[in-house]
């Protein structure tokens, strides 16, 4: 019972410290949408040669797999 309850304080330990990265990663884009201002908008719909559509979107694919680190996965029996 011993090794099966520090098995389970070690996971939730795991958890907690999986949730609060992934606070990070939501204040993070929370902070980047907040800072967000007119040029930044303007220049993502730029016609010619797209970098900052470009930067979003690889921030949109590290954010992505950053979080999907952080999941928590379902134990297979």
């Amino acid at each position: 019972m011993r090794s099966d309850l520090d098995a389970r304080n070690t996971a939730f330990d795991k958890c907690a410290e999986n949730n609060l990265q992934l606070l990070d990663i939501n204040a993070d884009i929370l902070n980047r949408y907040e800072h967000v201002g007119v040029f930044t908008k303007a220049s993502t719909v730029e016609p010619f040669t797209k970098l900052t559509r470009t930067r979003m979107d690889n921030l949109v694919v590290e954010t992505r797999a950053r979080a999907e680190e952080l999941r928590v996965k379902t134990r297979t029996p």
